[in-house]
């Protein structure tokens, strides 16, 4: 099996990052990853598109001379300082930028390619970095991979981990603020017509979401969109409601926490009614349930104690998680795949992964993975890697 490195970045949103990752051996080997984490959207309550893309650019100078790469008669090469063991990753941070240093002890990686994320999600996020990532190609010599965003995240439990990580048929849930998705991926071409449920031919990278029923490929895979959100995606009803009840941006894991001390109450459980099991995934009626339970309170004059706060907090998340969990079981005995992955920001729920594992635990899943680190479930230049180094297996 063939050893390749490539150079990977990611700036879809509001996250700069670049990692260095080789396969060898079937392993995805992240050798350092330096990640700039805008927070200046603070002030908004949200990522402001056209803030972002700037940050984005100014950043550019300074994540480059970071790297300190060196153009040698041997090719593109890395240096890294001999910090820790091999396989023992250190976390640095520089307060004067914001940047997030992973490394290992492997000096001098020799770079043969460079993957940038270069669809879908803000358009301006990604032009000064896919024009970078092209014009160091050039001037390198070297060959650049555009990545879509999706599958990277979809393929992130391999990082760090062997191929044989994910045995196919693959049946993966991607959640964040922006996506409640589900996808099958297989290897297997038998049945593989190369065209998609409209009759239109099979797509390596779109611009945009992929759609329901489109058929995708990867290197040797391929892989068909099953499910998504027909409103608010899973981790934007966690971020709406987290701010109706007064949390701090950013409010995912806010959430989360509230509702580890939170208890489940007949009363709210009236107010906030199980999620109906449609075709697709919906989470806005929740959030309005919130927003009329709120309303309902304040007219009768109810205070909003800390202690009722987090009583709410759990029966929202309970609600959200036990409809993510209901679809991964129907997909899950529909498709029979061998393995089962949740992926994406919301992948790092507790309650989420809690409920996964029983169902794991109850062979109703022959096997689960997460990305296996909290900064593969996030936006992240080395789950950009994963998709590109297939391609070159």
């Amino acid at each position: 099996m063939s050893v390749h490195t490539t150079l990977a970045i990611e700036s879809t949103c509001d996250d700069t990052s670049v990692a260095i990752v080789t396969q060898h051996e079937g392993v995805f080997h992240v050798h350092a990853m330096m990640t700039h984490h805008q927070r200046s959207h603070e002030r908004y309550g949200g990522v402001v598109p056209e803030a972002a893309s700037r940050e984005h650019a100014s950043m550019l100078p300074t994540i480059i001379s970071s790297m300190q790469l060196e153009h040698t008669p041997e090719g593109l090469r890395m240096p890294f300082p001999l910090e820790d063991s091999l396989w023992l990753m250190k976390q640095q941070s520089d307060p004067e930028t914001s940047l997030q240093f992973w490394m290992r002890n492997d000096s001098m990686i020799k770079i043969d390619s460079i993957s940038v994320a270069a669809q879908p999600w803000l358009p301006w996020s990604i032009v000064a970095w896919v024009t970078a990532a092209h014009m160091m190609g050039a001037m390198y010599e070297i060959p650049v991979l555009e990545v879509n965003h999706i599958m990277g995240h979809v393929f992130s439990p391999l990082l760090d981990q062997n191929l044989s990580t994910i045995q196919f048929p693959y049946l993966c849930l991607t959640v964040s603020g922006g996506h409640s998705d589900i996808y099958l991926i297989t290897d297997d071409k038998k049945d593989w017509s190369g065209a998609d449920a409209s009759g239109n031919d099979s797509v390596r990278h779109k611009r945009w979401h992929y759609g329901m029923g489109e058929k995708i490929t990867l290197a040797n895979l391929q892989a068909i969109k099953l499910c998504q959100t027909s409103d608010d995606a899973v981790g934007e009803a966690f971020d709406k409601v987290a701010k109706l009840l007064g949390g701090p941006y950013p409010w995912g894991k806010w959430i989360d926490d509230h509702a580890k001390f939170g208890k489940g109450n007949i009363v709210l459980a009236k107010h906030l009614r199980k999620i109906v099991d449609k075709p697709q995934f919906s989470f806005s009626w929740i959030k309005a349930q919130v927003v009329a339970l709120l309303a309902h309170l304040e007219k009768n004059e109810q205070e909003l104690t800390k202690e009722l706060i987090q009583d709410i907090a759990w029966v929202f998340q309970e609600r959200v998680i036990q409809s993510l969990i209901s679809k991964i079981q129907l997909m899950t005995q529909e498709h029979q795949p061998a393995t089962v992955g949740i992926v994406w920001g919301v992948s790092a729920n507790s309650l989420l992964q809690q409920k996964a594992k029983t169902l794991e635990a109850s062979w109703a899943i022959k096997d689960l993975v997460f990305p296996s680190r909290l900064a593969y479930c996030m936006d992240n230049a080395a789950m950009i890697a994963v998709p590109a180094l297939l391609e070159t297996l």
